[in-house]
């Protein structure tokens, strides 16, 4: 796949993910129960983008084996509907060959890509790992930035 088709991929990803309904925000725990250097994280993007952090959030790991399976759970009706067209979109365009659909390339993507992602509905980010662990203690810095940017997600959801 090319650098427009895995970018165009990114962007509906995202479109994806503002398509969720956040659903009920005051049943999650407040952002004084993050571990504290994902408090921390979350302290400095605020700061960084001037706006208070999001009071209810989790985190969580998960092993990359099953990331397919969480992307799955995650997905609505509408997302599955906007998925059908967004499949027809890239195949007009020549992005995607007819025996490819933008769930398979999504769920393929996120299998062996992405290092942490942002539920709206869930209030939850998860950080990916090998083995699912979620030592928010031993951060390394590809996890510590991955996570500065899911907590911009949850920002902006919260915030706008």
């Amino acid at each position: 796949m090319n650098r427009i088709a895995a970018g165009l991929i990114t962007v509906a990803l995202l479109g994806l993910a503002a398509c969720t309904d956040r659903g009920d925000a005051t049943s999650s725990p407040a952002v004084d129960t993050l571990p504290a250097p994902i408090r921390r994280v979350m302290e400095r993007v605020a700061e960084i983008r001037g706006l208070e952090p999001v009071p209810h959030l989790r985190a969580e790991g998960v092993a990359r084996e099953d990331v397919p399976e969480l992307l799955e759970s995650l997905l609505t009706d509408e997302d599955r509907a906007l998925a059908v067209k967004l499949t027809t979109l890239y195949r007009l365009l020549g992005h995607f060959s007819e025996d490819q659909d933008y769930l398979g390339v999504y769920q393929s993507f996120g299998a062996g890509s992405i290092l942490g992602l942002y539920s709206p509905a869930e209030d939850t980010l998860w950080v990916v790992s090998e083995d699912g662990s979620a030592d928010f203690n031993e951060l390394s810095g590809a996890e510590e930035s991955t996570l500065a940017h899911e907590l911009v997600h949850a920002l902006q959801d919260y915030h706008f």
